[in-house]
């Protein structure tokens, strides 16, 4: 399978393209999208950050959470055509021939085999858009004005990518047919729930504190 490099596209081609009826780049697409531009918000906000003379954080540790922000970047932009090779998988299991009872149940676990498969992706962007949580509740902590928005969208979209890769998930999951396959994703993606609740929680705390603290 040709990777689709959407990495590589301009904007305006990919939202096109993304408008059309045609099944990639698809919401999975988007989910890798919107965490590439949440990581880089969190990439200006901490340069931003670190720029200013009234900084107190601790810059060695600062310029390690920078890298990994930049890190989360970089694999969110291999997402984008993770998620589309993942999919062209299942669409290839979806064209067996289903003819006889053997080749129906052939391509029945081919097709369970291909959803499993596709929940891979979802499942990475969901784990470091938490990550990505967690990064922007430091931010928001430190409370620099020149930087608010930034890590508020920053935020918000991490909380999208979480939402998005789960929707995601459970969306394969409840077409495969054989539930002793899909007990373990299930199970990590109902934590990755619980532990997106508390952290959005905290996260709209914060920026709440912070708005309330200008005049």
């Amino acid at each position: 399978m040709e990777s689709p490099k959407f990495p590589e596209w301009p904007i305006q081609s990919f939202v096109e393209r993304l408008a059309e009826a045609n099944p990639l780049p698809g919401g999975g697409c988007a989910v890798a999208l919107a965490g590439a531009l949440a990581a880089a918000l969190g990439s200006l906000a901490t340069q931003l950050s670190l720029k200013n003379p009234r900084h107190h954080g601790d810059d060695q540790r600062d310029g390690e959470f920078l890298d990994k922000i930049k890190e989360h970047q970089s694999a969110f932009l291999n997402f984008l055509d993770a998620d589309a090779l993942a999919y062209q998988a299942v669409v290839q299991a979806q064209r067996l021939p289903g003819h006889t009872a053997e080749q129906s149940l052939s391509r029945r676990q081919a097709l369970d085999a291909a959803f499993l498969k596709a929940c891979e992706p979802p499942l990475g962007m969901a784990h470091r858009g938490l990550e990505l949580l967690q990064g922007a509740a430091l931010l928001a902590e430190q409370g620099y004005p020149v930087t608010l928005a930034d890590v508020g969208v920053m935020a918000f979209l991490a909380e999208a990518v979480v939402q998005g890769a789960l929707i995601n998930i459970f969306s394969n999951l409840s077409i495969i047919r054989d539930s002793t396959l899909t007990r373990t994703v299930r199970e990590q993606a109902w934590r990755i729930k619980e532990q997106l609740q508390g952290l959005v929680t905290l996260l709209r705390s914060l920026l709440d504190a912070q708005i309330g603290k200008r005049p």
